[in-house]
């Protein structure tokens, strides 16, 4: 018998304290086809990316599985109890997803990550996935409008965090490579110089490839 490529993972919300099982994909099923340039993955068959926010079916309070059962201070827990208690209606998150499932976790995700005030890195990753999945549907209106948000979330991560998961080399090249994909490409180069003449480049290898790629497309069109 053939293993199903989903498997459940089991919740308690951090904010109304319902139990709830959400689908994950297995590890013997993630077969990946092409990262792209932004650190899409394209999958051949199911894509973790559709399936690591977890939403509560009672709160719609969702965060990335990994972090979903961390706790959150009261006054947090109020806004996201307040923000979501008039929505009826909604989607059941807990089973398969779809791409338009999906972009709607993502969206819940990114409205509890700020009433959380998470650091603008973090956001920023969150409305970059959103891209992606917008990307996977053809909607490339919302695949902008997303670009756009994430790039200005991680201009503000550079210029006025001291702490983050991304270094700054990390941060420069990929806010190069968003300027590209908006239509910016003398601000995509400027970006991409500075992760390039970073002292810390050599530190990451594939970044220094990653962002010579891009400088190359940049001057194929030029």
């Amino acid at each position: 018998m053939n293993q199903s490529p989903l498997f459940e993972r089991h919740f308690n919300c951090p904010v109304c304290g319902k139990q709830f099982t959400s689908m994950s994909v297995r590890s013997s099923a993630i077969n990946v086809a092409e990262v792209e340039s932004d650190r899409h993955i394209i999958y051949r068959g199911p894509s973790p990316l559709h399936y690591i926010i977890a939403v509560c079916p009672s709160c719609l309070y969702a965060a990335p599985f990994s972090k979903f059962e961390q706790s959150l201070p009261e006054v947090v827990g109020r806004k996201i109890l307040a923000a979501y208690k008039n929505h009826k209606n909604l989607p059941f998150f807990g089973g398969p997803r779809d791409l338009k499932l999906s972009l709607l976790a993502f969206n819940l995700s990114i409205e509890s990550a700020r009433m959380k005030n998470l650091p603008s890195s973090e956001i920023a990753g969150l409305i970059l996935c959103m891209a992606w999945i917008a990307r996977e549907l053809g909607h490339d209106d919302i695949e902008q409008r997303c670009l756009h948000q994430a790039l200005e979330s991680y201009i503000h991560a550079y210029t006025s965090e001291s702490e983050g998961k991304l270094s700054d080399v990390q941060l420069a090249y990929i806010i190069g490579d968003i300027q590209r994909r908006t239509g910016h490409d003398q601000e995509a180069v400027v970006w991409l110089n500075q992760a390039l003449n970073s002292k810390n480049i050599k530190a990451h290898p594939d970044i220094e490839k990653k962002a010579r790629d891009v400088w190359s497309m940049i001057r194929r069109k030029t």
